[in-house]
């Protein structure tokens, strides 16, 4: 695969991540070629023209009014997958997964710490705030302690 299809899916994969072992639903041959052109329209030089797009069926998830599938990419080079999530309606399409900050564990100064996994690489640490508005992806709470001058 090229670095920026490489850059691109590694990006959209920081975007919320966790992973929901159920079933997926059947989707029409019609929503998954839409699906699929939607994809190449969208993502333009980014996804050659050689590669084959398999769209995997919607699955449950916690975020109420959505669901998530996974676009599977085959291209000359290698192939990977791209997860993301559908509104019911169909109107909105977002590129990632959901994160359970749940299991993220409360730190010092007001702060929740975890860790996200992105495919086979290793988990990236994330920093939250207790009420959740504010996200330091990559970050980590280092102590900081000054050295006394005597």
């Amino acid at each position: 695969m090229t670095n920026k299809f490489i850059g691109f899916a590694v990006f959209v994969l920081t975007v919320f991540i966790f992973h929901i072992h159920v079933n997926a639903e059947n989707i029409s041959s019609k929503e998954s070629s839409e699906l699929e052109g939607f994809l190449k329209e969208k993502m333009g030089k980014l996804v050659p023209p050689d590669a084959k797009i398999e769209v995997k069926g919607f699955q449950p998830t916690p975020l109420m009014g959505f669901k998530q599938g996974t676009f599977v990419i085959t291209t000359s080079k290698g192939s990977g997958e791209l997860p993301y999530l559908i509104s019911d309606d169909k109107k909105y399409l977002v590129f990632g997964e959901p994160v359970d900050t749940k299991t993220f564990q409360a730190g010092p100064l007001g702060i929740k710490q975890g860790k996200i996994q992105i495919g086979a690489g290793p988990a990236i640490p994330v920093l939250m705030s207790n009420d959740g508005r504010y996200l330091v992806i990559g970050g980590e709470l280092l102590e900081y302690k000054q050295k006394s001058s005597n």
